[in-house]
C-alpha cells in the first residue's frame, strides 16, 4: 500500500439514552463494505479500526490491501 493510500470508512453511533454510545466501523474495500466492529464503546472501536490500519502499514508496499470504489 503506498504510503499516502486514500480509503473511506463509516462510523455508525447508536445512540442509548443514559448509557455511553457504541460505535459500528466499516471501510469500503472495493464494493465491499467490511466490518471492522459492532456496537462497541468508543475506545474499542478505536482499537479495532487501528488494528486495521497497524495490518495495512506493514503490507508490502506493491500490493495492494484498500481499494477506494472509482479508484485504480
Amino acid at each position: 500500500m503506498p504510503d499516502n493510500a486514500e480509503f473511506s470508512f463509516h462510523v455508525h453511533k447508536l445512540g442509548n439514552a443514559g448509557r455511553p454510545a457504541l460505535f459500528t466501523i466499516a471501510i469500503w474495500e472495493g464494493t465491499v463494505l467490511r466490518g471492522i466492529c459492532y456496537a462497541q464503546p468508543l475506545d474499542a472501536a478505536l482499537a479495532a479500526f487501528r488494528k486495521v490500519l497497524d495490518e495495512w502499514g506493514r503490507q508490502p508496499m506493491d500490493e495492494e490491501v484498500c481499494r477506494h470504489s472509482g479508484m485504480s
